[in-house]
């Protein structure tokens, strides 16, 4: 995904000598930029943001000029206005006059409609959520700039319109790769930013409170996910990364450089702002990258018709917050498939007493000292339906073509809830006997691994009923990918996913975690503790009552 990020225009006049978005002058300076973005290769763009302050100080009657400066951009990017995502700005309204909500976001509503950056999937009061056209990539636009208040300051977001925004976000975005949070101001305070420490005041008029936790709350809600925050207000332009999670802002894009000052307190204090651009590169196979485009002027003095675009590769810089690692901060890879289906497993196995305790063998290291009856669990039919139902949906978001999808069924319930979801997908379907993947399975695999060297299969998507320490789909795993490479003398290369009736979240699987690309269960805040064989008492004592390798004991 190749993403042209510009954001406040802060246009103040159309017919202001001062600005490098004035009508006579703002093509050949987005000419200008674009070919020094030509010249370093990067003009295959897929997506435009711009993140508000379009007009100045509330001036909406210049809002057709910004428009016309926003098609001339998608026109030299050789986009449509469907791969725009524009976001409202704390200039883009009229403050402190009369006129409710509504009618003070019109003039910008009626601007915006003009752009989006794709099909819309759902939205709430404060945001939308977007499927990019060029990319199987998200979108969310998050209005944090328009506030009842009257306050030039960031918006302060009930618990309730939070709730909605994550939820939505729960509901489309969690096994999406990569998800683009588009605000106007800042998430956080961008911890490189001299001048938040200089001006009084700044955090609360810039930096916005909520923003902390919305990006906390994704994070978690994505932990293996790219969540990339892309903001305006242009005061601090910088970009750094941490854990999951990337903060980049541009410099403005234009203003009247004449009147780049604040006020506090009766005194005036001249600030530097950077006129940017940028290019903001992510993909599969490739970490994040940001391109900087500077303009600078000719002479020692601002020029607002003589200058350059000047292009610099940047740095996007790593900060650690990793704390040591415990049962209790370990944030899991595995996502469920809706909390109404989880809650409904929980009941069931509450109601009719299903949970039994015991040794229970899930592999020749690892034993379970609790099991469950999947076939009681199934006596439910609502329950089996929506375990399809919803691993349908989340299959047609993070897969992009069925067709080069195998699904493999695991045993006699990953059977057949592979079945079921192949035939809703339309992807082929193969299924292994037991958890063993020699002797019984011998027969199996050669067929699974003909097809695999036959069509170029992008994803594996292994169905079973529950998944323990995951030692027996890593086995799984590195079989398939052992015999692959020794019948074809080539890697497999596929991205592999799992999905089950069980998986307990508070389970260390770090090597399963980075094997397999998303892990999806219908239930994860089932207890069933696991134990190493070594620490518990021989079988004599405390025998098996079940073993899944294979033998009941």
């Amino acid at each position: 995904m190749r993403i042209l990020h510009i954001t406040d225009f802060h246009i103040d006049s159309p017919d202001n000598d001062n600005e490098n978005l004035r009508t006579g002058y703002y093509k050949e300076f987005i000419d200008n930029l674009f070919y020094k973005i030509t010249e370093h290769n990067l003009n295959d763009i897929d997506l435009i943001i711009n993140s508000g302050d379009f007009v100045n100080m509330g001036k909406v009657e210049n809002f057709p000029h910004a428009s016309a400066v926003m098609k001339y951009v998608v026109e030299k990017a050789n986009l449509s206005k469907t791969d725009v995502a524009v976001c409202l700005g704390n200039h883009d309204f009229k403050m402190k006059v009369p006129g409710t909500i509504e009618e003070k976001f019109s003039p910008f509503d009626d601007f915006a409609k003009d752009f989006v950056p794709g099909a819309l999937l759902k939205e709430c009061k404060r945001a939308k959520l977007f499927l990019s056209n060029k990319k199987n990539v998200q979108v969310l636009i998050v209005d944090n700039a328009l506030t009842e208040l009257d306050k030039n300051q960031p918006i302060n977001l009930s618990l309730a319109e939070m709730d909605a925004i994550i939820s939505m976000t729960r509901e489309f975005a969690v096994q999406s790769k990569d998800l683009v949070v588009v605000t106007h101001y800042p998430v956080i305070n961008f911890p490189m930013a001299k001048y938040s420490a200089e001006v009084e005041g700044w955090a609360k008029d810039h930096v916005w409170r909520d923003g902390y936790n919305l990006q906390h709350r994704l994070g978690n809600l994505r932990p293996h996910g790219e969540t990339i925050f892309i903001c305006g207000d242009g005061h601090i332009p910088d970009a750094f990364k941490t854990e999951n999670r990337a903060f980049i802002m541009t410099g403005v894009f234009g203003g009247d450089y004449t009147k780049r000052h604040s006020i506090k307190g009766g005194a005036s204090k001249s600030f530097y702002i950077e006129t940017q651009a940028r290019i903001i590169d992510f993909s599969e196979d490739k970490p994040l990258q940001v391109s900087t485009f500077n303009y600078k002027p000719i002479a020692y003095d601002y020029d607002p018709g003589a200058g350059n675009w000047l292009y610099e590769q940047s740095e996007l810089r790593e900060i650690s917050v990793k704390v040591k690692a415990s049962p209790q901060n370990v944030v899991s890879k595995t996502n469920i498939l809706g909390e109404p289906l989880q809650k409904a497993i929980l009941d069931r196995v509450r109601i009719e007493k299903l949970y039994k305790i015991g040794r229970f063998v899930t592999s020749p290291e690892t034993s379970s000292f609790s099991w469950v009856s999947i076939n009681r669990i199934f006596e439910n039919q609502q329950i089996f339906n929506t375990l399809i139902d919803k691993s349908v949906e989340q299959i047609n978001l993070m897969i992009k073509d069925s067709s080069k999808t195998m699904m493999l069924g695991v045993d006699f319930y990953g059977a057949m809830i592979g079945t079921h979801i192949s035939l809703r997908v339309g992807s082929e379907i193969c299924c292994l006997s037991s958890r063993s993947v020699s002797d019984e399975n011998d027969d199996l695999m050669h067929i699974l691994l003909q097809r695999l060297a036959q069509d170029s299969y992008k994803d594996i998507i292994i169905v079973t009923d529950v998944i323990s320490s995951g030692s027996s789909v890593l086995k799984i795993i590195d079989e398939i990918d052992t015999l692959y490479k020794k019948q074809t003398n080539n890697e497999l290369d596929v991205k592999y996913h799992s999905i089950s009736v069980i998986a307990d979240v508070k389970i260390q699987r770090s090597d399963f975690d980075a094997r397999v690309s998303s892990i999806l269960t219908a239930c994860r805040d089932l207890r069933m503790p696991i134990f190493k064989t070594d620490q518990l008492p021989d079988v004599e004592t405390l025998p098996a009552r079940f073993n899944a390798t294979g033998n009941i004991d």
